[in-house]
């Protein structure tokens, strides 16, 4: 069964959220802006900078994501295991980034195979429900203070073409302290799958409210033949921080 690409429709406008009470180990968040000082990167990362943009306010809405989907990033943005690593070596622990795991051991699992010339050994040998590839690209940068930075990433993966097949992209936000990766978070993402006679379709966007606050909304569609079973949303917000990415 073809895996369904639907459009992203797009969300209603979502009221902002306001906390008055700050926790006692958010004490350290800071009003950030952003900065037009020389910030400092990783040193395995630093022949891959000039396609790491910078993009001041960045954020994925329906339109953004769709476009991000639509085209494949060029050859020039892909990371080597090296660089995924340092990126990716300290992962958030939320439930919409920690299954971003797997598809990081399959990452260099495959890598491993694309260099040694087993990979197309590695296809053939493809059963249902199984990765058949994952690739990793650079998209830019936010820099919100000389010490204090996100790296945008990205990362896409596709299965085996036959039922239960599936293929997505997931957008990761690597936050840069002082020069070293502080922790990544999954900051948008767009998943397809099919399992006939079940299709679903889910997807995240974001933005940064007022220049510290990362807002996530997760919306899932599953459909049945022609029946909708599930149409569910959620919104996820977390303070940008120097100590990583503290959950509201």
């Amino acid at each position: 069964m073809r895996i369904l690409k639907n459009i992203i429709p797009v969300l209603p406008l979502l009221m902002l959220v306001s906390c008055s009470e700050t926790a006692p180990e958010e004490e350290a968040v800071q009003q950030l802006s952003f900065s037009q000082k020389a910030m400092s990167y990783p040193k395995s990362l630093e022949d891959k900078m000039e396609y790491f943009p910078k993009k001041d306010n960045y954020a994925i809405d329906s339109l953004r994501l769709t476009q991000m989907w639509s085209h494949l990033p060029g050859d020039g943005t892909m990371l080597t295991p090296k660089q995924v690593r340092e990126l990716s070596g300290k992962m958030n622990r939320d439930d919409l980034t920690t299954p971003n795991q797997y598809y990081l051991n399959d990452f260099h699992k495959i890598s491993a195979l694309k260099q040694s010339g087993k990979y197309q050994q590695y296809v053939d040998s493809l059963d249902i429900g199984m990765v058949r590839d994952v690739n990793c690209f650079a998209i830019g940068r936010m820099e919100f203070s000389d010490s204090l930075a996100i790296m945008i990433w990205q990362l896409r993966y596709n299965s085996y073409e036959a039922c239960p097949a599936f293929e997505g992209m997931n957008v990761i936000g690597s936050l840069i302290v002082g020069g070293e990766v502080k922790r990544s978070i999954q900051l948008a993402a767009y998943e397809t799958s099919a399992d006939a006679p079940v299709s679903s379709e889910t997807y995240q966007l974001m933005r940064i409210i007022d220049g510290k606050i990362l807002e996530r909304r997760e919306h899932v569609r599953v459909m049945e033949m022609e029946e909708m079973v599930e149409d569910s949303h959620r919104i996820h917000l977390n303070h940008i921080t120097t100590q990583g990415y503290i959950k509201l």
